[in-house]
């Protein structure tokens, strides 16, 4: 299996589709593991039901995995019925949904089975820890597992750390600035900004896909290989 990572989409179907055209045709047995953010775009293109049904029938066909992430989780807390605060970005999400064939319940459905973290190794048995923000250490992983191993139920307090990212005296914490003890990679998107750094055991690929000008960033983690579109 040939594990490819996915940064932030924000409702971008076409640079999605463009990525997906090359992934299928340059890696074989591929699984691509999405970073989040798969909804809310800032750009003029909004098809937040076409990067919906795409990443659902890759995870029908068990080809990915789709992180949970923060934008995410305020569309999930929206459909609870929870009061969040409704920007341009959201509305337009919301807006893609309602004129959709696809209703509420199967969204949020959808969203409630989606992992906070997952984890895997490469060809090599270098493992690779993902969250959308922050992969915590004190997040246990089995040493042993097959696969992609997902987490799913976390704490509220892990959580935040997972999708928002580490606090340090009050601001965020740019992890992938600083050297890693641990023996896995740490991944991420969210942060807009790509850093890509072996040495570092990191790895940021969120290429500012929800903004005008930005990219869909797709790694190649057999190869060590980033492409954008």
């Amino acid at each position: 299996m040939n594990c490819v990572l996915v940064g932030d989409i924000h409702s971008q179907f076409s640079k999605l589709q463009n990525a997906l055209n090359y992934i299928e045709n340059t890696i074989e047995d591929y699984y691509i593991i999405f970073l989040g953010d798969a909804f809310d775009s800032r750009c003029e293109e909004s098809n937040s039901v076409g990067v919906y049904k795409t990443i659902k029938n890759l995870q029908d066909k068990n080809k990915a995995t789709l992180i949970h992430s923060n934008h995410q989780w305020k569309l999930q807390r929206y459909l609870y019925g929870n009061p969040v605060r409704i920007d341009q970005s959201l509305q337009r999400t919301l807006d893609d949904f309602q004129s959709s064939d696809v209703t509420s319940i199967e969204l949020l459905t959808w969203l409630e089975s989606l992992p906070f973290a997952c984890a895997f190794k490469d060809i090599n048995e270098q493992e690779y820890r993902c969250a959308h923000a922050y992969h915590s250490s004190k997040l246990l992983i089995p040493r042993t597992y097959d696969g992609i191993h997902c987490t799913y139920k976390v704490s509220a307090k892990m959580r935040d750390k997972l999708i928002y990212g580490a606090l340090y005296e009050g601001t965020r914490l740019s992890w992938w600035e600083h050297e890693s003890t641990n023996e896995w990679i740490r991944v991420s998107g969210h942060y807009h900004t790509v850093e890509i750094s072996y040495t570092k055991k990191a790895l940021v690929l969120d290429s500012c896909c929800g903004d005008e000008n930005g990219l869909l960033s797709v790694f190649n983690v057999n190869t060590w290989e980033i492409f954008q579109f």
